[in-house]
């Protein structure tokens, strides 16, 4: 059995043991925490600059769920009371290959704070094994597509939220940088609906030169420190094995040094 199968199937069999003694006592054991959050770098992952409106469209390519999605409420501002840097992000849903924008489609997203956390649930597991595992035992499901999903425990739902694109595909959300959490580099994650039907399923990336200044540099984001992970080795990218590939954001900034981005996401409506 393959490395990334093996872990697969670990994670689901202990999984499903929840928070046993058995369970414990196999996890707190150093090598098996290392099996499980470590990731050999993969030469094919690719992560593509994210066209701009400038730029023909392309196809965005799918990419997993990831295990922290619930429904978001309908708003444009999500950052609610988290501190971090400002972001505008900018959203163009364009029907692939006609080019032509998509009005009323419904995009969602949704992503960690500056501390690697997720709305929903505990907070401080973002670098701590041990309570990512037992959450992940204690409330996740396996899906019939393989995914896991994990069940929110917590009444939060800062920095997730859906829009519908205006006349001409667009959509703009003021949020924050996230950071990076166990196994995972700094993303965002996002979802399109046509006709309330679920179209595509993705995430956004970050420079990492630009990750590391601001990591370093500045609060909240020191108390994670610089990403140790790389898009060779993030959980997500290197599992796929170069069949999807992120979409990169560039990142502008304002006069008041707040960040600024924007994607055109390609989708297929037939």
């Amino acid at each position: 059995m393959k490395k990334q199968g093996r872990r697969k199937f670990i994670w689901y069999s202990l999984g499903t043991l929840g928070g046993s003694v058995l369970t414990a006592w196999i996890f707190r054991r150093q090598l098996l925490r290392k099996f499980l959050f470590t990731f050999p770098d993969n030469p094919n992952v690719k992560v593509s600059a994210s066209p701009n409106e400038n730029e023909v469209c392309v196809l965005t390519t799918k990419q997993v769920e990831g295990p922290f999605y619930f429904p978001s409420p309908e708003r444009s501002n999500i950052v609610e009371d988290k501190k971090g840097k400002p972001l505008q992000l900018k959203m163009q849903i364009i029907d692939y290959p006609k080019c032509l924008p998509i009005k009323n489609a419904v995009v969602e997203v949704w992503q960690a704070d500056a501390e690697g956390n997720y709305s929903g649930y505990p907070e401080q597991i973002s670098k701590d094994e041990w309570k990512m595992f037992m959450l992940f035992g204690e409330n996740g499901t396996k899906k019939d597509n393989g995914e896991y999903t994990v069940s929110p425990v917590v009444e939060s739902k800062y920095l997730r939220g859906l829009q519908r694109t205006d006349e001409n595909g667009w959509v703009t959300f003021t949020t924050i940088i996230p950071c990076w959490y166990i196994g995972r580099v700094p993303h965002i994650h996002f979802k399109v609906f046509i006709n309330d039907k679920e179209n595509i399923n993705s995430q956004l990336y970050f420079e990492k030169e630009f990750c590391d200044h601001l990591f370093s540099t500045e609060d909240p984001y020191k108390k994670m420190g610089i990403c140790p992970i790389t898009f060779e080795n993030d959980g997500v990218l290197s599992a796929v094995n170069g069949e999807q590939s992120g979409l990169l954001l560039s990142i502008q900034k304002d006069d008041n040094s707040h960040c600024m981005a924007t994607c055109r996401i390609g989708i297929k409506t037939i």
